[in-house]
């Protein structure tokens, strides 16, 4: 029983079909892929938490504020020329105001001195004079006694005094206000 020569071609020729059906199937199988898949995705969440929190971290608390100086942003906010001049004041009369205690009738003595910018916030709150010290009187017939106890509340005192005044002038501003006499009963 001899073999044909086409035979044996035939023979040499599965072999080799078999190897390129060996070269062309996948690396990885379905199931290799779908076990990895997991893992990938774990990966994925655990970095994308990482970066997360570090962008986080970085926004808020790792964030260094730059500092500003006293006199680098009062250049931004006013005019240098005036700061280089003696202050203007303008001292109102001492007056006795009640507060707003409801259980006791505790009273306020205050003297105020405000200081403008310029001699044009100087003329514009003379001009104002009475109703300057309205204002004031009508702040302080708001507050209560434990309010203005504290130094904190004679500050808040001060710039609430400062905005109030501020909203009524035309030409020129307030920068400070000063209590030469504070005394509470």
């Amino acid at each position: 029983m001899g073999r044909t020569a086409v035979a044996d071609e035939a023979d040499d020729k599965q072999p080799a079909k078999e190897e390129k059906k060996k070269l062309k199937a996948p690396k990885f199988s379905m199931a290799a892929i779908i076990a990895f898949l997991p893992k990938l995705l774990l990966i994925l969440n655990v970095g994308g938490m990482v970066l997360g929190g570090y962008l986080a971290y970085m926004g808020t608390v790792g964030l260094t504020p730059e500092v500003v100086r006293e006199m680098e942003s009062r250049k931004y906010i006013y005019n240098e020329e005036i700061f280089q001049d003696k202050p203007v004041t303008y001292s109102l009369e001492a007056f006795t105001v009640n507060l707003a205690d409801k259980d006791d009738q505790r009273i306020v003595q205050v003297k105020v001195t405000l200081e403008m910018l310029d001699e044009n916030g100087f003329e514009e709150v003379v001009s104002m004079g009475a109703h300057a010290r309205d204002t004031i009187v009508t702040i302080l017939n708001g507050k209560e006694f434990p309010e203005l106890q504290t130094i904190q509340g004679k500050l808040f005192l001060k710039d609430e005094i400062t905005v109030a005044l501020n909203k009524q002038l035309k030409r020129s501003f307030i920068k400070d206000v000063y209590f030469s006499r504070f005394v509470l009963q």
